[in-house]
């Protein structure tokens, strides 16, 4: 009999790797790019994850044959990769639940905060590349003429946002002004090398134990070369603006970040903000749009040139 919700290929490719198994869970969510099994063999457990797009499974095995390693334990292992009919990838688990899931401590938070800058610190560390973008399996871009330079990389994505937000009549005159003064300054990007980044580095993704001990990170499926700064952006406006303490264990775990850096978080913060305006328009999610318009406030002309 084939294991519920898992189709017959991918049941059949589990069992010559695995032999016989059971599945536990199933994680079916809408909207995702890919599609979860927890199964329990006779050694171990393992997760089976299918994917919608052949490019988000290259992302993912990129990741786990190039970079994962560099994390030691504090990520999965691929146990076995498929590419056709189905994307698929087979994988170790990590013990625990992920860190949105629990009820900790202030001393526990501060205390995985600071784990949690340290592994991305090891991350950001790898080798560079000579270009932007997604990576094929292979390592080759995804684009046929990908960005390496990364102040345009940046620009542009102002750029992209910002048209989209004035031809929708999303954004406020002030809120312009706050976007149009990030790609004036955009060149403290200039030399930025392109850092193997996660793509989606926050507490969703990251494995604690009920104990509140740090285990690691998971869902390397949007994992790119990028800008590091970008990494660092999408954490710090969810949950955390009123907590200054975690932001603080983060950095002591990653690496205080200088002036520079400070800029260019703040520009990063910027764009995710209008990009949080326009796609909570779009979707109808009231909160986030609210919470892009609270950011673009807090990120005026004014609060970027007082980072001297």
């Amino acid at each position: 009999m084939t294991p519920i919700n898992i189709p017959p290929v991918l049941a059949d490719w589990c069992s010559q790797r695995l032999g016989p198994f059971t599945v536990l869970k199933t994680y079916l969510q809408e909207q995702r790019d890919s599609q979860i099994w927890r199964l329990s063999t006779e050694a171990k457990i393992v997760y089976l994850k299918a994917y919608h797009s052949l490019i988000k499974w290259g992302m993912e095995v990129h990741a786990y044959e190039n970079w994962v390693e560099a994390l030691g334990t504090q990520a999965p292992r691929a146990l076995a990769i498929l590419a056709e009919p189905i994307p698929a990838i087979l994988l170790t688990e990590l013990s625990g639940s992920t860190m949105d899931c629990l009820k900790l401590e202030p001393e526990q938070e501060q205390i995985l905060w600071r784990s949690a800058g340290a592994t991305l610190a090891q991350l950001h560390a790898l080798p560079a590349s000579q270009w932007f973008g997604v990576p094929l399996r292979d390592g080759s871009p995804l684009a046929e003429f990908p960005e390496t330079n990364p102040v345009s990389l940046i620009s542009s994505s102002l750029e992209a946002w910002l048209r989209r937000g004035v031809n929708d009549n999303l954004l406020m005159a002030d809120e312009i002004q706050t976007i149009q003064h990030a790609l004036a300054i955009a060149d403290v990007f200039a030399g930025e090398e392109p850092t193997p980044c996660h793509g989606d580095y926050q507490p969703r993704n990251w494995m604690v134990t009920q104990s509140g001990i740090w285990q690691g990170v998971i869902d390397f499926e949007h994992a790119r070369w990028d800008l590091r700064m970008s990494d660092l952006g999408y954490w710090w406006d969810r949950g955390l603006r009123e907590r200054p303490h975690l932001k603080a264990a983060f950095w002591d775990g990653y690496g205080t970040l200088g002036k520079l850096e400070q800029r260019q978080l703040s520009i990063i913060r910027i764009l995710g903000a209008t990009g949080r305006v326009i796609w909570g328009r779009q979707y109808g999610d009231q909160a986030t749009e609210q919470l892009g318009h609270c950011v673009l406030a807090e990120l005026s002309q004014v609060s970027i040139e007082s980072i001297d």
